[in-house]
């Protein structure tokens, strides 16, 4: 517990727990998570950077997300898959949250959530494929936007047979799932990406 501000620079090379209250004064911080072995990010509170940097080459997915955290400027994909499956995790960029360098060697494994009316580039993927999703700037400033991407058949929760006779074909091998999870009805234009390893 306690209170962490950082408007300089943290360099994290194992796990990061907070039960406090992690925040910035200025714009000015970055924590990087650098380690060389699994690093979890844990703890009742959530936790506000300004900038964040994932590094970590000590598997493919090094980063476990169990915990809320906010970003406020850039996050960082340098090396190393999130998982942010648990039940717990909240992977969030504020309004002025944007994202650098991912790829298939660093991305969010589960929900991410886009918060503000500005164009977002979802930095999601599942099984060692990034696989963005796209959306033009929300219409309203209060919207939150979320986004996750499956490896993986959708008939199992989505009946493929249901689908409407507009539709030609559904792919069998990947989905999206897009939500507004407050309801506030904001319009956008999504677009997603064709991949010939995974689609």
């Amino acid at each position: 517990t306690g209170a962490f501000i950082n408007d300089g620079s943290v360099v994290l090379y194992s796990n990061f727990k907070n039960d406090g209250n992690v925040d910035f004064l200025k714009k000015t911080g970055i924590t990087y998570f650098t380690g060389n072995k699994e690093q979890y990010i844990l703890g009742a509170k959530a936790s506000y950077f300004y900038n964040i940097r994932f590094d970590n080459s000590a598997m493919a997915m090094p980063f476990f997300l169990e915990s809320t955290i906010h970003i406020a400027n850039t996050a960082n994909f340098t090396t190393g898959i999130v998982n942010a499956t648990h039940s717990n995790a909240q992977f969030i960029f504020d309004k002025t949250g944007t994202t650098a360098n991912v790829s298939d060697a660093s991305f969010v494994d589960g929900i991410v959530t886009k918060e503000g009316n500005a164009a977002f580039v979802f930095p999601i993927g599942n099984k060692n494929f990034y696989r963005p999703a796209y959306i033009t700037a929300p219409t309203d400033v209060l919207s939150k936007i979320q986004a996750r991407y499956f490896k993986k058949n959708s008939a199992t929760l989505y009946s493929h047979t249901q689908k409407d006779t507009s539709l030609e074909f559904i792919d069998t091998q990947e989905y999206w799932e897009i939500k507004d999870p407050v309801a506030k009805g904001t319009d956008v234009l999504l677009s997603l990406t064709y991949n010939v390893s995974t689609t």
